[in-house]
């Protein structure tokens, strides 16, 4: 058994464990690119800068406000103009930590990025079905070989979607969304079958081979 499938055979399933459990021994000699999709409020990025050897960190979020038809979740609440002062507040916590942040959408990013070239690409954007599965294809070619796709709040899973692939999910008062994370998981592996992934809690992890 190699050391992936090692590791992950200890955490695959389990809730007790914390994120930053999960992730500080499985990148502990992945250097290189790093990417994060849905940046919010910068504490992740962060995390990733002091405890990981990325070379490079590059976030990636809009700080839109969408309409709420197209995109239900507890973030999207605020104005554009409660967006832009967040994005100037995480700019000044994350730009002294040498992270890039691309204001513009995931599909964008990927067009700009070079298939191959990243290490670590970690989705925490919209949860939204046909949002994740956008994510899955635009970012899964990005990673180069050896290196991870992998992602957060897979909570949908053994429930019941609904005709557009997504589950209402409410985690606490004030936390809420419409989350597919687990659906377009499954559907992005029929079309691809070397996406071989693991779910660990409610994280998803996927090494290309």
């Amino acid at each position: 058994m190699n050391d992936y499938m090692q590791f992950m055979s200890n955490v695959m399933g389990t809730y007790k464990l914390t994120r930053e459990d999960i992730y500080k021994p499985l990148l502990q000699d992945v250097s290189g690119l790093y990417v994060e999709i849905g940046t919010c409020w910068g504490g992740w990025a962060e995390w990733i800068r002091k405890n990981t050897p990325a070379t490079h960190i590059l976030t990636v979020d809009p700080y839109r406000k969408y309409p709420k038809e197209s995109y239900c979740d507890a973030l999207n609440e605020m104005t554009q103009a409660e967006c832009d002062k967040k994005f100037e507040m995480v700019k000044t916590k994350l730009i002294p930590l040498g992270i890039n942040m691309a204001r513009m959408t995931s599909f964008d990013a990927a067009r700009h990025t070079q298939d191959g070239c990243v290490s670590f690409c970690y989705i925490d954007g919209n949860h939204h079905y046909n949002a994740v599965l956008q994510d899955l294809v635009c970012w899964w070619p990005k990673i180069k070989k050896g290196g991870y796709l992998c992602g957060d709040d897979v909570d949908d899973v053994g429930k019941d979607h609904d005709d557009e692939g997504n589950v209402y999910v409410v985690h606490q008062p004030g936390s809420f969304g419409k989350y597919g994370v687990a659906q377009a998981l499954q559907d992005f592996k029929k079309v691809c079958p070397s996406f071989n992934y693991r779910l660990a809690g409610n994280q998803f992890i996927a090494r290309k081979q």
